[in-house]
């Protein structure tokens, strides 16, 4: 049990370092993380490797990832995938409390800001997510006036959002 409270504790101080040197470079080339400097580039992308690996190894490192994989997310275009795929492992994760789940769907938009093709992928996510028709049915005391047919409405439009995809009607 310690052992695992050390290694948790050291993969807390290994992504604070990683967002740290991220913080330091993206501040001191006005919000741009790429630089000339080809080594500080190689250690910038190492870095948010790092976050997305460590991102995936305890309760305490998830709850930091939900906000630093989407911050240096526009950066690393080569990455997206790993990076999106290590953002939405945390969103399913059994071990995470409802606090971190929500800080996660918050942060969700973020990756469409800068990468278009992951709405569909977001909307999937937050689909079966929130399974929104549980939730409204879950909360119809409080929306009584609200009939069963409109909740059924609401639930067929969310649900009928990710079936379009990328070719959804702009």
């Amino acid at each position: 049990m310690v052992d695992q409270y050390s290694e948790d504790a050291n993969h807390m101080e290994k992504l604070k370092e990683f967002d740290k040197r991220l913080r330091e470079s993206k501040d001191k080339s006005h919000g741009v993380l790429y630089d000339n400097d080809l080594s500080l580039k190689l250690q910038n992308l190492q870095d948010y490797e790092g976050i997305i690996e460590f991102s995936k190894m305890s309760i305490e490192t998830k709850e930091l990832g939900v906000d630093m994989i989407p911050q240096y997310f526009q950066f690393y275009a080569s990455h997206s995938n790993q990076a999106f795929d290590a953002f939405n492992d945390i969103i399913e994760a059994v071990d995470v409390n409802i606090t971190v789940r929500v800080q996660a769907i918050r942060n969700l938009p973020l990756f469409c800001k800068d990468a278009s093709e992951f709405v569909s992928k977001i909307i999937d996510v937050l689909v079966q997510c929130l399974d929104i028709g549980h939730i409204i049915r879950f909360n119809q005391k409080s929306l009584g006036h609200v009939s069963e047919e409109e909740i059924e409405k609401i639930t067929e439009f969310l649900t009928s959002l990710s079936k379009f995809g990328v070719k959804a009607p702009q």
